[in-house]
């Protein structure tokens, strides 16, 4: 039996885009939410109040970022499902598909109850 084939795999494979050192969902995020708060504050007032609010949470971010980059995508995951998901309780967890993956929780109603 011969033995496998090994290839490296390095590590910029595995990395996702960066932009200024933080993921790009994340960057573009900070960037439009900066946008978003120089257009409601004009003039460079806007620009300082902008600033002021994403450049620590910027700092922040590639602090946090700086030992996994996919912890951002895994928080935009769970954002995606688990966050949006009011009814887990009555599908038995977190969900996209329309079936539950167990049975959820039977409760008499009506003149049932006993």
């Amino acid at each position: 039996m011969e033995p496998l084939a090994e290839d490296p795999l390095h590590v910029a494979a595995t990395r996702p885009a960066l932009l200024w050192g933080l993921p790009l969902p994340l960057a573009l995020t900070l960037g439009l939410g900066g946008a978003e708060i120089q257009v409601a504050v004009h003039g460079l007032k806007g620009v300082a109040w902008a600033v002021a609010i994403v450049a620590p949470l910027w700092v922040a971010s590639r602090i946090l970022v700086a030992r996994d980059y996919n912890a951002v995508r895994v928080a935009f995951l769970w954002l995606d499902t688990s966050a949006r998901a009011f009814d887990a309780a009555d599908w038995g967890g977190a969900s996209v598909a329309p079936l539950p993956v167990r049975e959820a929780r039977r409760t008499r109603r009506g003149m049932a109850r006993g």
